[in-house]
Formats: structure tokens, sequence, C-alpha cells
């Protein structure tokens, strides 16, 4: 089975809790239930100025949305991100953005129940 990873850019993630939101509304989950949690890191003090980070983390329920990503889509933290912060790869394109992008981190990794389409052109997902 295919691997695909849920990766932020810390660079452009400004807690703005979107991906929160969206997806208790996308699944319909009580008040309090997160898939997807926003944490908090800092304040720091870099360069003599305090800094925030923001890092999502998705929890065991959390599976990509992948009835999204079978219709050609993405999951729906990742569609709703205002300053793009959350996108998609697949196993083989995985390291490499780890190790050309500046800041960026693995929020969760799944495994796909089924192939994903063939196509993914602007998806963020990497086959």
């Amino acid at each position: 089975m295919k691997k695909i990873a849920l990766i932020v850019n810390l660079n452009r993630c400004v807690g703005c809790f979107a991906c929160e939101v969206a997806c208790q509304q996308e699944h319909g989950l009580p008040e309090g239930e997160k898939w997807i949690h926003v944490n908090t890191i800092g304040p720091t003090e870099l360069d003599g100025e305090l800094a925030m980070d923001f890092l999502p983390l998705t929890t065991d329920d959390c599976d990509l949305c992948q009835e999204r990503m079978l219709a050609d889509g993405r999951p729906f933290c990742a569609e709703v991100c205002p300053t793009q912060a959350l996108s998609v790869c697949g196993n083989s394109g995985l390291l490499s953005r780890l190790k050309l992008e500046d800041r960026v981190q693995v929020c969760g990794i799944r495994e796909l129940t089924t192939s994903l389409p063939v196509s993914h052109e602007g998806t963020g997902v990497d086959q």
C-alpha cells in the first residue's frame, strides 16, 4: 500500500486554526473533538525578537480525507489553508521535500486503502 504524508511549511503556517475548524465541519465532529490540532511553540527569542511557530499535527482518527483524495482532491485541511502551509506528498516526494525546503515538518502519515487516481495535477500530491 502506498503511504502519503501531510506536511507543513513552518514558514507559512500563521496559526489561524482554519484547518482545525474545516476538519471539524467536514467530518461533523462534536465540539472539542479534533482530528488535526495546531500546536503553538513559543514564544522564543530569535535574533533579539520574539517568535512563535505553529505546528499542525493529525490524530490517529485522521485518514487524510482519503475519499476526497480518491476523487482527485486534497485533504480538506490543506484545501482551506489560506497560506498553503499544508500539502500532501507520496513516498517518492517526501524525502526530497524534507531535504530541499527549509522548516518543513511531517504532520501525519497514512496508508492509502486504495490507489490514487493517476492525475493529481494541482493537488500537491507527488506520485
